[in-house]
C-alpha cells in the first residue's frame, strides 16, 4: 500500500459539486441512502441497445458572450469543473488573492462534439482504414481547428483556473480513481509544505462521451456492471482555519493488484483509521459489480455504507470527489463522527480518503 498523505490534518473550509443529482453538494448523503439512481438515456453514447447514465443537468447560461464562447471551445468535464470551482471559492469565502490559491485536480481523457470527431474519422478513412496521411490532410480539415481545444484534457484544470484568476501551484493527474486521490495528496502537502496557504482540489470527468464509453466496453467495464455518470467536486483547503467544515486525515492508494481485494481493502481501513471500526460509515465509489460484490462481502454488517456509484453512475476521475462531497455531507449535518471515502475505479486501484468533523468531536 502506498500512503500518499498521512497528516497532520488538513481543514477544509469549502465545497462544490456537480452531478447528475444537480449542483449542490449538501444533501449528497441523503440522496445516496434513499438510493434512487438519477438514470436517463445517455445521449452522447446512444447505440442499441440504450445506454442509460447518470446525465448531469443542462448547465446554466454563461455569463455573458466571453464566457458563453469558452463554454463552446471546451469539454463538458472542463465546464463542471469551472462551476465547481466558482462555487467552492463562494463556499470558502475567498473573495481575493486568487492568483496565490493552488489548484490540484484529477482529470478524464479528451472529449469533443461527437459529430466533430466523426466527420474528422470518415474524412480519415481509406478504402474503409483509417490512413494517417488522409487524417493529416482531411481528416484535419473536416473540423473546426478549435476542436483541438476539447481534446487537450489538461484544459479541465486550465478553463476553471483562467475564469477564475487561479496562477498559484497546480497539477492535473491523469485519472480513473487514484489519481484524484494523488490530486488530494499533492495539495494537501503543498500547504503543510507552505507552497501556498489556499488549494482547491478534486476532479471533473464524463464517463458518457462516446470515445471513452467505447473504450469502457473493449475493456469489459460495460459488461462488469458500469454505469457511466459524470461530474466534478472541489474541495477547498486551507492551511489555517478556525472553524473546518471537516479535517482531511489521510489519504492511501492500494494498486497490489496480486492480491484479494477483499485483503487490500483491510489493509487500507487499518491504516487510515486506526482500527476497522464497523461505526464509521463508509462512502463507496465502484465502477461496478466485481469491486462491489468483493468490498460488499468484506463490509456485510456495516452500520453506514452508501453506494454512491449506484446513484450517480461511474463519474472516473470525478467519482473519488464525489464521494468526499457526499462524505462531508455526513459529517456538517451531524450523522458522523468520521467518515471513509473508498474508491475502486476502472485502473483497478483501490483508494481511500479519511474525513474528520470540523469540531473534532
Amino acid at each position: 500500500m502506498t500512503v500518499l498523505y498521512a497528516g497532520p490534518a488538513v481543514p477544509v473550509v469549502g465545497a462544490a459539486a456537480v452531478s447528475a443529482l444537480g449542483f449542490e453538494w449538501c444533501g449528497l448523503a441523503a440522496a445516496l441512502e434513499a438510493g434512487e439512481p438519477a438514470l436517463t438515456r445517455a445521449r452522447d453514447v446512444a447505440t442499441s441497445p440504450v445506454i442509460l447514465g447518470a446525465e448531469v443537468p443542462e448547465l446554466s447560461v454563461p455569463r455573458g458572450s466571453a464566457e458563453l464562447k469558452a463554454a463552446r471551445l471546451v469539454s463538458r468535464p472542463a465546464r463542471f469543473a469551472a462551476h465547481a470551482l466558482g462555487r467552492a471559492l463562494e463556499c470558502a469565502g475567498w473573495a481575493d488573492g486568487y492568483e496565490e490559491v493552488g489548484l490540484y485536480l484529477g482529470v478524464g481523457a479528451a472529449s469533443g462534439p461527437p459529430e466533430q470527431m466523426r466527420a474528422m474519422l470518415r474524412a480519415s478513412l481509406v478504402d474503409g482504414r483509417f490512413c494517417a496521411r488522409r487524417f493529416s490532410t482531411d481528416g484535419l480539415a473536416a473540423v473546426n481547428p478549435l476542436f483541438a481545444f476539447h481534446l487537450l484534457n489538461n484544459l479541465t484544470l486550465c478553463h476553471g483556473a483562467i475564469a477564475e484568476g487561479l496562477s498559484g501551484p497546480n497539477a492535473a493527474f491523469f485519472s480513473r480513481g487514484a489519481g484524484t486521490v494523488m490530486a488530494l495528496a499533492e495539495g494537501s502537502r503543498a500547504l503543510q509544505e507552505g507552497e501556498c496557504e489556499r488549494v482547491l482540489t478534486g476532479g471533473a470527468d464524463s464517463a458518457l462521451y462516446a470515445g471513452t464509453w467505447l473504450e469502457l466496453v473493449r475493456d469489459g467495464r460495460a459488461a462488469g456492471g458500469l454505469v457511466p455518470g459524470e461530474g466534478a467536486a472541489i474541495l477547498a483547503l486551507s492551511r489555517r482555519a478556525d472553524h473546518p467544515l471537516a479535517w482531511v486525515t489521510g489519504c492511501a492508494v492500494e494498486g497490489e493488484r496480486g492480491t484479494a481485494l477483499e485483503d487490500r481493502l483491510t489493509s487500507i481501513l487499518a491504516d487510515l483509521s486506526g482500527a476497522d471500526d464497523a461505526e464509521e460509515p463508509i462512502v463507496l465509489a465502484a465502477w461496478g459489480d466485481p469491486p462491489r460484490t468483493a468490498i460488499g462481502s468484506r463490509l456485510r454488517g456495516r452500520r453506514h455504507l452508501l453506494d454512491l456509484t449506484a446513484v450517480v453512475g461511474e463519474a472516473l476521475a470525478a467519482s473519488p470527489a464525489l464521494g468526499w462531497a457526499a462524505g462531508l455531507d455526513l459529517l456538517c449535518t451531524g450523522r458522523a463522527r468520521r467518515v471513509i471515502v473508498v474508491s475502486a475505479g476502472p485502473d483497478d486501484c483501490l483508494a481511500a480518503v479519511g474525513l474528520a468533523r470540523g469540531d473534532g468531536a
